[in-house]
């Protein structure tokens, strides 16, 4: 679906999403400081793919002692987004931001944010896992809102940086949060069978 939106507009509307993305990011990059370029800077690392997988190995091991069910949902979530944001990023070829709009060169397709996607999956996937069992309201509300801030802070990181455009970061979520989904599914089907 979001591979489909993207193509038809570059389509009937060649240079339209390329024009706003760049207006967006020229406004950014206008605003930046030396301290929050150290700060984004920062918060961009924990979204990055090797991160993610340290933290998923110990999450793993943590469930595999005391939630096994978590596991395959975990790991389907996280490789159904690596597979499907590298063949995406095949795909559609577009472009990263130009270089004087960004504080990083990267040679990847910009096109979806797999920062964001995995930010989604793994840390929303969290939410999920430590909240499903809480009773009282406090608790769970309290970790959702820690979760949401810290994976929007990892997309707007992104941008900050000028290494995607907004609409990446869209085609992240979007993509995060179906394999977020399916990964959620499987955990409550593999409770339901124990």
């Amino acid at each position: 679906m979001v591979l489909l939106f993207f193509v038809s507009l570059q389509t009937f509307f060649p240079g339209f999403l390329f024009a706003s993305d760049s207006l967006f990011l020229e406004k950014i990059a206008s605003e930046r400081t030396a301290e929050k370029t150290v700060f984004f800077s920062f918060i961009t690392n924990l979204g990055d793919v090797l991160v993610v997988a340290s933290l998923a190995v110990l999450c793993l091991v943590f469930f595999l002692f005391k939630r096994k069910a978590l596991i395959p949902g975990l790991v389907l979530s996280l490789f159904g987004t690596g597979a499907s944001v590298f063949l995406l990023k095949l795909l559609i070829d577009r472009p990263r931001p130009p270089e004087d709009l960004s504080l990083l060169l990267l040679n990847s397709p910009s096109f979806p944010s797999g920062h964001s996607a995995f930010a989604l999956v793994f840390y929303g996937f969290l939410i999920f896992a430590f909240t499903s069992r809480l009773k009282k309201f406090f608790p769970r509300f309290l970790i959702g809102i820690i979760g949401a801030i810290l994976i929007m802070g990892i997309a707007v990181s992104r941008l900050y940086l000028g290494v995607h455009y907004p609409l990446d970061i869209i085609g992240g979520f979007l993509l995060g949060a179906l394999w977020l989904i399916f990964g959620i599914r499987a955990t409550r089907s593999i409770e339901k069978l124990e």
